[in-house]
């Protein structure tokens, strides 16, 4: 396949999922920002 034809398919492709691809991306983004701390376990550490 050629690179015009490959970037072409990719991009129908990306078309198709533009309205499922954010919904998708925040949710992965809700579960990755459950999980984040504070270093030591401190607000006031982070603060500073």
């Amino acid at each position: 396949m050629t690179l015009k034809r490959e970037l072409e398919h990719t991009g129908n492709i990306l078309f198709r999922l533009r309205s499922y691809l954010p919904l998708f991306l925040v949710g992965l983004a809700l579960i990755v920002a459950r999980n984040i701390h504070y270093p030591l376990g401190s607000h006031r550490l982070d603060q500073i």
